[in-house]
């Protein structure tokens, strides 16, 4: 196998046509648009656990720096549009709405969006117009995937040991 990178143009086509199918749901004109997400899904995990499980293997992976670089590359945007929602809804939300919003902006800081979501929507499809950041549980689920995966090979591998000893 080599160790040389070689660019996969056709993943980014392919994430481009998941894009387009996403924004296409959204606009009412595709049904099943919405698939898109589970091929950024597929794609996040053809990158992440191949790199992962051979670092794991390796005794070269670094729990916290992994963390840490998803962190820094996620957390600033979801800080940017959560302060702009704010920002906004507080000059054109009410006050119940913009609570609401609060609630959306505290959970996609810490990355549990998708949690509030299911907690207090029930429904994903019947969405209603006060969740503003409601389409941010696609990144909550991404970085908890970051959070519990590596966990889960590091304990896999332990046991595996730990068998064969």
């Amino acid at each position: 196998m080599s160790s040389e990178k070689t660019y996969r143009h056709d993943l980014d086509l392919l994430k481009g046509l998941a894009i387009i199918a996403v924004m296409l749901y959204h606009a009412g004109w595709c049904k099943s648009g919405y698939l898109g997400v589970d091929v950024f899904f597929v794609l996040n995990g053809y990158f992440v656990v191949p790199k992962v499980t051979q670092e794991i293997d390796n005794g070269q992976f670094h729990y916290w720096r992994f963390l840490e670089k998803k962190l820094f590359r996620l957390l600033p945007l979801v800080l940017l549009v959560s302060a702009c929602s704010l920002a906004i809804g507080f000059w054109g939300m009410l006050p119940g709405d913009y609570r609401y919003l609060s609630e959306e902006v505290v959970a996609s800081s810490v990355f549990m969006n998708n949690i509030l979501q299911a907690v207090t929507t029930q429904n994903y499809w019947a969405a209603i117009y006060h969740k503003i950041l409601m389409h941010n549980w696609f990144l909550c689920v991404l970085f908890q995937f970051y959070i519990f995966f590596p966990l889960l090979m590091m304990v896999f591998k332990k046991r595996m040991k730990a068998t064969l000893i």
